[in-house]
């Protein structure tokens, strides 16, 4: 951890960055029920969201489907929730 870090910010980093691992994809986020989710970088997710939503994976869905189904697929991004209730 970074020496300018508190130690409760330190404890908070340690802790968040449990739910972490890096894969030979990338970054990966444990969810809780300890499944692998790929996670996906801000320039990703608008075409993500499109694909899932209206494109070829998609059929038009609320947010809510639209999430699962990002979910089911292997996505997460820390946003994923707020930025699918927008559509």
């Amino acid at each position: 951890c970074p020496e300018y870090l508190s130690k409760n910010q330190k404890r908070a980093l340690k802790l968040a960055s449990q739910k972490y691992i890096i894969t030979d994809y990338g970054l990966a986020w444990k969810n809780p029920e300890g499944v692998l989710l790929r996670c996906i970088t801000e320039d990703e997710a608008p075409k993500i969201i499109d694909d899932f939503h209206g494109g070829v994976c998609g059929g038009n869905f609320a947010g809510r489907v639209t999430t699962h189904k990002i979910l089911r697929a292997g996505y997460w991004w820390p946003t994923l929730f707020k930025d699918t209730t927008l559509l």
